[in-house]
Formats: C-alpha cells, sequence, structure tokens
C-alpha cells in the first residue's frame, strides 16, 4: 500500500524551514511530490496550482496557521485529507477541528517509524473508501488523480464528474452500480436519472469510450478486461 503513496503529491506547510527540509526529506520516501509551504497563504496558493491530493501541516505558523489554513480548505473541498503536525502539548486545543474533518494528527518530536505507521494508516483508509489511484486495461487506462483517461493511443482530460463518475464504477466492479447509488455518492453533482443517462452518453460521445455496460434492472458496470 505504501507503494501507491508514490503516485500523490502532498502539500507540506511548517514555517521552521529546518524542520521542514527534515520533514520533506522523509516525506519524500513516500510521495511523488512534496511542495512546501511555510505558512497557511502559501499553501493555498499552491493548491490552487498544482494537482494536490493530502495537505500535512502545521499547527501554529504566522500569516495563517493549521486552523485558519484547514477552515479556508473546507470552504470548497471537503474530502481533501488533512493532517495536522503538532505539539503533543497541544492536544485540547486541537479539539477546535473536530468539526473540519481532519485525517489526523502527528505530533512532535517526529520519528521516522511514527511517520511510517501514520502513512500506512493512511494508505489502507484511501484503499478502504474505494479511492483508487487508476485503472488498467488491455483497452484503456484512466489515471484518477490527474482525471485522464489513456485510450487508443490518445490522452483525453475528462471533467472531475467524468472522473468521479467512472471512480466509482471501478470501485464496484464486482456489482452493478444503480441509478440510486450513483446519484447518492455523487450527490455534490446534483444528478438525476436523466442527468446520469446524459453522462454515460457524452462519455461515448466525447471519447469514444464504450466500456460502460448496462445491467437491465440492476444498473451499470465498467467493463475492466
Amino acid at each position: 500500500m505504501l507503494k501507491e503513496l508514490k503516485n500523490l503529491n502532498i502539500i507540506l506547510a511548517e514555517d521552521d524551514l529546518g524542520m521542514q527540509a527534515d520533514l520533506k526529506e522523509v516525506f519524500e520516501y513516500f510521495f511523488l511530490n512534496v511542495y512546501t509551504a511555510s505558512n497557511g497563504k502559501e499553501a493555498l496558493e499552491i493548491l490552487d496550482k498544482q494537482d494536490i491530493f493530502a495537505i500535512f501541516s502545521d499547527y501554529s505558523m504566522p500569516i495563517m496557521n493549521g486552523f485558519e489554513l484547514t477552515t479556508e480548505v473546507r470552504k470548497f473541498d471537503l474530502n481533501i485529507p488533512i493532517t495536522i503536525l503538532s505539539n503533543y502539548d497541544d492536544r485540547n486545543t486541537l479539539q477546535k477541528f473536530m468539526s473540519l474533518g481532519l485525517e489526523g494528527y502527528i505530533f512532535k518530536p517526529f520519528y521516522y517509524d511514527d511517520i511510517k505507521d501514520y502513512l500506512t494508516n493512511f494508505a489502507k483508509k484511501i484503499h478502504k473508501a474505494n479511492k483508487l489511484l487508476q485503472t488498467v486495461t488491455k483497452k484503456y487506462k484512466i489515471d484518477f488523480l490527474k482525471n485522464t483517461l489513456y485510450m487508443n493511443e490518445n490522452v483525453y482530460t475528462l471533467t472531475k464528474l467524468e472522473s468521479d463518475f467512472l471512480n466509482l464504477l471501478a470501485s464496484n466492479a464486482e456489482e452493478a452500480i444503480s441509478y440510486d447509488k450513483i446519484i447518492t455518492e455523487l450527490s455534490e453533482y446534483e444528478l438525476n436519472l436523466l442527468k446520469v443517462r446524459d453522462l454515460i452518453y457524452r462519455l461515448k460521445k466525447k471519447y469514444g469510450f464504450n466500456y460502460i455496460k448496462n445491467i437491465k434492472d440492476l444498473g451499470y458496470t465498467l467493463e475492466k478486461l
């Protein structure tokens, strides 16, 4: 599972430059790219420009601290995993994060084994939530982190809805996904029956993606051969 983290980009927000350098070196063993910021404002600027999967942020920083950063991020992204780096003595103060849907905490002083154990559980949660990184078949490849479809020697950029929809089908490869489940799981897009059918039609029309199968009276499944 830890190997799959190597496909992910993260932000590391830490104002102590010595600590930032040390942590960056450790995180680079596990992740594809580690973008560093010295405060929450810089982290938001990176998040706006880069394809980021997760944020690891110090609690105490100038200009914008970890709590303020998390609050701002949650205004437009409820799902990105955010981990707070903090002193163990801050446990009571960190309770105010509870309503912001944090992934967890890593307490100082930082030790390699503690970070590795945390990231192992982090990777397990990704799998448990069926957040696939990619799906590869003989006929196509979908990179869900980059919202990209590779097919017939062509490269297509998917919309986030198209990518999330295909990820949902790929994550449930052993069963047909009903209209109701699609609408429920992708509720942020305010879909209905007509919009789901139109989405599937557009995937076929725009990209020639003909690998979504309609199972009568059950729903849809994704061909993965």
